[in-house]
């Protein structure tokens, strides 16, 4: 499970290989990727890619001193004409896979260990692995346990060497070492998620996505439920490379609290960089106008999203979290879920969340066919049923004494999307394998009455009471995440453009100090009574 490796050899199309071939040119001229070659009429597209691939390897072979010197003769006369052939032929291609495919490239090993202990900090921010990840006999790295290579392929060498000058090994671990039959459960809400497992004393840990993994407050785990667009092109592309685990990078989209800490003083258009309605936009059905860095996006309704799925990055993200060589593999998720949303969107939520998870696991889980089957994502339990039963435990009734009758439960959350409840009946079980048993008597709830949703209907109506005003200079407004308003009442001043959005948003802002202040007051004023 754990395998000694000296050298690398990694298929051609790998991530891997066009960062290693980097890796390899040092302060050598970089390959230029906008370059096009030209090829002959009869070269199948296939063979185009192929080849693009391996000019990345063969300019790295061709640039580096120490590869250059193994290459004969012939091959070296090969690339120069390479370099002035008009258009490239079949039998070129195939030429130039043999050489590839049969040379080395060599890596500085320093730069090889930095990169492969870096990767999920440049993924997801995570702390940087100790060197005796990679070195270590009890380590070994879950990115270097490769699937085998086709016959296109590059091995990699590098200068590993200890005292005496012998080539030392580094090692591969498989992830099947790793594997916990512990639950993740996530609760995916309006304003903040959060996310908790089980260690292997057994004892709950709660996680926290992004930078204040160190920091001390408890607030760490309230992740913020937001996302900013950077280089979202960059990140797909990065993204769909690799089924497991790819290569991506948080600089092109940032997540939770680094994203909430970016979003700070924002103003104008750049508002649109970030996505703090992913659960609001999984309960309607809707079209968004978004933005990055480079250029502007649109986003179909989340019922007709078929592709770039904001939901399943941040399931991602809090996947790459849990599952990486820190902690261990986790293969069961349960997510609590809003009773009032539709049983489609509901279930296309959890669809979200199992492609992003999946998407997070090292490979070796589905090379595995038996392990493979035990990966699940399910829609457990409701959101405030899930409140009842943490807050039954944490006063105590699950122990047997407590369970002598039954305890009737009632549970109203108020959240930043949804108002929901929960009525049912705590009791001892009568099956020997379960500690106690419970009832549902009644559910529901209403799917707009939510802190976040109130306080755009808050903005809406301060709106309508400065309206004259506002028309006059010609400001128009969207309408709430609201139930029952009145499309008609502002005419063509009600739109859906990104000004009428970002009006909506900036009196909302506006407002919330307000809003929190009148909630503090109501809530010691309600505590004197």
């Amino acid at each position: 499970m754990v395998k000694p490796l000296q050298s690398l050899e990694l298929p051609l199309g790998h991530p891997l290989v066009e960062k290693l071939c980097d890796r390899s040119l040092k302060d050598e001229v970089k390959f230029n990727e906008k370059s096009e070659p030209i090829f002959k009429e009869e070269v199948s597209e296939e063979d185009k890619i192929k080849f693009k691939q391996a000019l990345w390897v063969l300019h790295a072979i061709a640039n580096n001193e120490t590869s250059l010197r193994y290459l004969s003769d012939d091959n070296q006369k090969f690339i120069e004409d390479l370099a002035q052939a008009k258009k490239i032929t079949n039998e070129k291609i195939e030429k130039t896979l043999e050489i590839v495919s049969t040379s080395d490239v060599d890596v500085d090993f320093e730069e090889f260990k930095d990169l492969m202990l870096k990767v999920d900090n440049t993924a997801v921010g995570l702390k940087s692995y100790s060197q005796s990840q990679l070195l270590d006999l009890d380590g070994g790295h879950w990115d270097l346990e490769a699937p085998s290579a086709l016959k296109e392929s590059v091995t990699f060498r590098f200068d590993n060497l200890d005292p005496n000058g012998k080539e030392m090994h580094f090692y591969a671990r498989s992830s099947l070492k790793d594997l916990n039959k512990g639950v993740v459960a996530i609760d995916f809400g309006t304003k903040s998620t959060t996310a908790s497992y089980m260690d292997e004393t057994g004892t709950y840990r709660l996680l926290s996505i992004g930078g204040l993994v160190d920091d001390a407050s408890l607030t760490k785990f309230e992740n913020p439920t937001i996302v900013e667009f950077r280089h979202r092109k960059k990140f797909i592309t990065g993204y769909d490379v690799l089924d497991h685990r790819p290569f991506t990078a948080h600089n092109h989209i940032e997540v939770a609290h680094e994203a909430q800490k970016n979003a700070a003083g924002v103003k104008g258009n750049d508002l649109y960089r970030f996505f703090s309605k992913l659960k609001q936009w999984a309960g309607a059905d809707e079209k968004q106008n978004f933005r990055d860095l480079i250029e502007d996006f649109s986003l179909e309704s989340f019922t007709h999203c078929m592709g770039f799925n904001p939901i399943e990055i941040y399931a991602y993200y809090i996947g790459r979290c849990i599952n990486n060589m820190h902690n261990s593999v986790f293969l069961k998720y349960f997510l609590s879920y809003p009773i009032k949303y539709e049983k489609h969107q509901a279930e296309k939520i959890r669809e979200s969340f199992e492609r992003g998870l999946k998407k997070s696991l090292p490979r070796h889980v589905f090379d595995d066919e038996k392990t493979a089957k035990t990966f699940k994502v399910e829609l457990r339990a409701s959101e405030p049923c899930v409140y009842a039963i943490s807050a039954l435990k944490s006063y105590g009734f699950f122990k047997s004494e407590k369970l002598d009758k039954p305890v009737y439960y009632g549970v109203f959350d108020f959240g930043g999307g949804t108002t929901d409840f929960d009525f049912g009946k705590w009791e001892k079980s009568t099956s020997p394998k379960f500690l106690y048993k419970m009832t549902h008597f009644s559910s529901g709830g209403d799917k707009y009455l939510g802190g976040e949703n109130l306080l755009e209907l808050l903005a809406w109506e301060a709106y309508a009471k400065n309206f004259q005003e506002l028309k006059e200079k010609d400001v128009v407004i969207a309408k709430p995440n609201y139930d029952r308003i009145d499309t008609q009442r502002f005419g063509s001043f009600m739109q859906n453009s990104r000004e009428a959005r970002l009006n909506l948003q900036t009196i909302a802002s506006q407002l919330r100090p307000f809003f929190r202040k009148f909630r503090r007051q109501y809530y010691r004023s309600d505590r004197r009574k």
